[in-house]
């Protein structure tokens, strides 16, 4: 394996002290040690020795461990030798992919992608359905020709009637800020997150595709900025998109934006004095380094925040991330009760996201608990306290 030789420094480095293991909720959940970080770490160590020959079944077993991870990127945080863990989950991912060894769900969520060009598998002309229920929305639908700023709404926000509202508020949080601001419709596409989280990393063919589509779709608007809801869409054009494509594009995440749009006196809030918890999303918080902007935010609206006993670097996953939903859904709803579990215990009423599949996936449980925990977007909680 080529990747046993990259992380071959990482393997002999790793002290096997169990703290990535103690860290990991999906761990929790496991059956067996294998299933853990440090028991792919050992596992890893002993393929490249040669100790377990790199047979069939150990590489199926391997399999089963890999994709029972969100990659929330938690086990990082506490390595004792500062591995770079979540980057050595995907490329394992991806080895595995190219090996034959994985979910074979996953190669239908690849094959719905390619068909329609969306995760969600519905025809791409309805992506921008949801602006229908956008009070006064323009004719065009937000779809202009030109326009200074691109908003990149994502698969999920834009299929997703559980999370629609995302989209539905930020465009009028926009439109009330006075931005020049255009979405793409069906011309924007999947930007390629659940394909390289799944190991399609080296499906270039598929994975160029889409993106030379969204690169063009964005040029032809002659947009200088995009800002995105999606954490995960905003971390993969900044790692997959900038640098490969040349782009000279300014991206800001939705809370970047707004806190921007605040700070330049284009946006005022009102003081809510509201008492929130705020969760902290791993593509956002751990994965882009972003802690502030959105608490600033949440403050600039007179709220108290109630922080979770677990937060901003150590804040637990939703549960929805690393196509874990797809490959074993328990293990998804499982994850995120441990989070819900967290947030009820903070006494606050209210727990603000900045991600769709955080809201929906912490949303959905909390519902199924009969919790009474309400859990907004941070948008529409911007929404609904404009002054």
């Amino acid at each position: 394996m080529e990747l046993l030789q990259k992380y071959r420094e990482d393997l002999y480095i790793c002290a096997q002290c169990s703290f990535c293991t103690t860290s990991c909720e999906a761990t929790k959940f496991a059956h067996w040690e294998s299933e853990s970080p440090k028991g792919r770490m050992y596992v890893l160590k002993e393929l490249f020795e040669g100790n377990l020959g790199g047979n069939s079944d150990i590489l199926d077993e391997l399999s089963e461990s890999a994709f029972k991870c969100t990659l929330c990127g938690r086990c990082g945080e506490v390595c004792q030798t500062d591995i770079d863990l979540r980057s050595l989950w995907l490329d394992l991912r991806t080895n595995l992919v190219d090996r034959g060894h994985f979910p074979k769900k996953l190669s239908l969520m690849r094959e719905g992608i390619k068909e329609s060009g969306n995760v969600a598998n519905y025809p791409n002309s309805e992506r921008a359905s949801w602006a229908d229920f956008v009070p006064d929305a323009p004719d065009d639908l937000f779809q202009k020709e030109n326009a200074d700023v691109v908003y990149f709404v994502g698969c999920m926000s834009s299929f997703s009637p559980a999370i629609s509202s995302i989209p539905e508020s930020f465009v009028q949080v926009l439109a009330k800020s006075g931005v020049d601001f255009a979405i793409m419709g069906e011309k924007e596409m999947c930007c390629t997150y659940p394909l390289i989280v799944g190991g399609y990393a080296n499906d270039l063919e598929l994975t160029d595709e889409l993106r030379k589509k969204n690169v063009d779709a964005v040029k032809s608007v002659g947009a200088s900025t995009m800002v995105f809801t999606c954490p995960s869409c905003y971390l993969t054009w900044e790692e997959e998109y900038l640098e490969r494509y040349g782009l000279d594009i300014k991206l800001y995440h939705s809370t970047q934006f707004v806190n921007k749009l605040i700070e330049d006196g284009n946006l005022t809030l009102a003081d809510s004095k509201a008492t929130i918890s705020y969760h902290d999303p791993c593509d956002l918080g751990r994965n882009s380094n972003e802690y502030e902007a959105p608490r600033n935010v949440l403050r600039s609206a007179g709220a108290e925040i109630v922080e979770a006993e677990h937060t901003r670097e150590m804040a637990f996953c939703c549960g929805g991330g690393g196509d874990v939903e797809v490959y074993d859904a328990d293990l998804s709803t499982n994850m995120s009760s441990i989070t819900t579990n967290a947030f009820d215990e903070t006494g606050a009423k209210i727990t603000i996201t900045a991600c769709q599949q955080c809201k929906r996936t912490l949303q959905k449980t909390a519902q199924s608990t009969n919790s009474e925990m309400k859990y907004m977007d941070i948008v529409e909680f911007v929404l609904d306290n404009l002054e």
